[in-house]
């Protein structure tokens, strides 16, 4: 930041948060991993995309939908109340031909 504002002052807004546009899809590490009520879940499209972020069960069986839609492609970050699931679960992103899963654990 401090290269930028001494190129050139006038163009920076330091309030401003930058973005930019991720290179590939990813779902990042779920955290805290293990939790107790509240857990963070961060994932990256490198392109407009209709996204579905589900969570399952350890025997497979979809408990939530924590969005289905169309995003816009940047990074995103989203904290989820669990309320009352199984100790062990699943998170799964779906972005176009994109899937990736991750286990998370639900400490009680």
């Amino acid at each position: 930041m401090a290269v930028l504002e001494w190129l050139n002052p006038e163009i920076i807004d330091k309030n401003e948060e930058i973005q930019c546009t991720p290179k590939t899809f990813s779902l990042k590490r779920i955290f805290p991993n293990h939790f107790n009520t509240t857990v963070t879940i961060s994932y990256n499209l490198p392109a407009e995309k209709d996204v579905e972020i589900r969570v399952f069960d350890l025997t497979g069986n979809q408990t939530a939908t924590l969005f289905s839609g169309r995003q816009p492609a940047r990074s995103y970050s989203t904290t989820w109340n669990v309320g009352n699931l199984p100790s062990g679960i699943f998170f799964e992103l779906k972005a176009g031909n994109f899937r990736q899963i991750q286990k998370c654990a639900l400490v009680k």
